[in-house]
């Protein structure tokens, strides 16, 4: 199997393409996006008056939900390097621990 990189491209968000930091999905079509991308996102579009519709199956019925269960148990046994990786920090955290760190 592969190197501590690897994951599931299921966890990133088609936003930032990053894995999804306080996952939200589409009712519709159920693609992830991380919060802050997907606030944003609509944001713009309110700004634009734009319609608000989903940046994947581009559904005007747009209503943000949870994800699975599951697609949240698989992020939180997520670990990483620490962002500050190249200052020095040797820290693996968890997904949970991301924000906090």
């Amino acid at each position: 199997s592969g190197g501590p990189a690897e994951h599931n491209t299921l966890l990133d968000c088609i936003l930032c393409k990053n894995v999804m930091l306080g996952p939200r999905e589409c009712a519709k079509c159920r693609k992830g996006f991380c919060k802050k991308c997907i606030d944003d996102y609509i944001d713009e579009l309110i700004a634009g008056d734009y319609r608000v519709c989903c940046p994947n199956c581009s559904t005007t019925n747009f209503k943000l939900i949870d994800p699975h269960p599951l697609l949240k148990k698989q992020l939180t046994m997520l670990k990483a390097s620490c962002d500050n990786a190249d200052k020095g920090c040797t820290q693996i955290i968890t997904y949970g621990e991301i924000e906090k760190h």
